[in-house]
């Protein structure tokens, strides 16, 4: 679908801990966002200008990622730190 989870060691991923990795094209995502204020790649746009805040008060960007696979050819995107996406915990009862 155009995203994938990047785990901090490849070699013994711990998945809740992977930051989240986005296309900047991809069908998938385009078919997900067709008929919305992000279709045409605008999620791209939207996406690089996130800025995530802390409980300190402190923000941080996504990054800006290489080319790499997302279950098609290689594309560049963006990528949204661990700390910043929902967990389990997040979930209520």
């Amino acid at each position: 679908m155009g995203m994938r989870l990047l785990p901090a060691n490849s070699k013994d991923p711990v998945w809740f801990e992977a930051d989240l990795a986005i296309a900047n094209k991809h069908p998938g995502l385009e078919e997900i966002f067709k008929g919305t204020e992000w279709a045409g790649t605008r999620w791209s746009d939207a996406l690089h200008d996130l800025e995530f805040r802390r409980s300190d008060g402190s923000t941080q960007s996504v990054a800006v990622l290489g080319q790499m696979r997302y279950g098609g050819p290689s594309q560049p995107g963006v990528g949204v730190p661990a700390e910043f996406l929902p967990s389990l915990s997040d979930e209520g009862p």
